[in-house]
């Protein structure tokens, strides 16, 4: 539950500076997937191919020019960016 996930879209990327702080660039987006408000997950019985069950995954997705803090866990739109 302390992982984060990043997918990355097509013709995207993120800089990280600061070793903690991921900034959107490119013409797609982000996804961050945080599980540490995760409740459960079936992970640890699936196999491959079988359906994954999560409850409680927090889930942003992050356009060009948008931050996200890892060490914080927070969101920020261009004009309220922490570095």
């Amino acid at each position: 539950p302390d992982a984060i996930g990043v997918g990355l879209g097509e013709d995207t990327g993120v800089v990280i500076t600061g070793g903690d702080h991921l900034e959107t660039i490119g013409s797609g987006q982000v996804i961050i997937f945080d599980g540490h408000e995760l409740q459960h997950t079936n992970i640890a019985e699936v196999s491959e191919g079988e359906a994954l069950s999560i409850e409680h995954m927090v889930v942003h997705i992050i356009a060009r020019g948008y931050h996200y803090n890892v060490a914080k866990r927070t969101f920020f739109a261009p004009e309220r960016v922490e570095h």
